[in-house]
């Protein structure tokens, strides 16, 4: 979480933000109604995936749609430190809204939206900091017949804070630059980085990356 480290006035507080994690909803093999919170490699890491959505028309309120294969795939990856499972009749009660930073940590969402307890207190703190003591908190309803995810959002206001993105929406996402990928090859580096989803991702220090074509403009 790129914005925990950085300071007031960074640019990492001063644009949005969508990141590759995804929240998906849907139902277990048991039947139970869920909301998966995913910061690995999943489905949409693929942009092939997210076109096919939107050019032929998938999208239902901007959620995309998930295999269900994949979607179990997420949730047999749960307890893992990136992937959290919410109870989705819990998040649906939920306020869905701008609500206090204080009652913020509180909220089912914020801790497997931001990637664990001690991030979230961090980011709650610099949140305060650069944006003042309310924070919006959203969610969707996105419970069809088959999973349907979208991705993660970080905002740019006090009521602009957490939220999903609709797919067919503008993004914006950090990367590293291209030469990131041989970068486990070079001394001092040896298995340090995990190229994940055929070299769209990278994962090292349990961040994960999105390479970008050099000289791409990001603002």
């Amino acid at each position: 979480m790129n914005r925990v480290n950085s300071d007031k006035g960074s640019r990492m507080w001063e644009v949005w933000w969508l990141a590759p994690s995804v929240r998906a909803t849907g139902t277990t093999k048991q039947g139970a109604k869920v909301v998966v919170y995913a910061h690995e490699n999943n489905y949409f890491s693929n942009p092939a995936n997210v076109k096919d959505a939107v050019d032929n028309k998938k999208l239902v309120n901007g959620a995309g749609p998930m295999p269900q294969d994949q979607f179990y795939s997420l949730l047999e990856r749960e307890g893992n430190g990136r992937v959290f499972v919410v109870d989705y009749d819990k998040l649906k009660r939920s306020s869905s809204s701008v609500i206090s930073v204080d009652d913020a940590l509180y909220h089912p969402q914020t801790i497997p939206f931001l990637g664990s307890k001690d991030t979230a207190e961090r980011y709650l703190v610099k949140h305060r900091k650069v944006y003042g003591d309310k924070i919006g908190v959203w969610h969707t309803d996105d419970l069809e017949d088959e999973p349907m995810a979208r991705m993660l959002f970080l905002g740019i206001s006090d009521g602009n804070g957490l939220s999903g993105d609709d797919l067919d929406y503008s993004s914006r996402l950090l990367g590293v630059a291209p030469e990131a990928q041989s970068a486990r090859e070079r001394e001092g580096l040896e298995g340090t980085v995990e190229v994940l989803g055929e070299g769209k991702f990278l994962r090292r220090g349990g961040r994960l990356y999105m390479p970008v074509p050099e000289g791409l403009d990001l603002k």
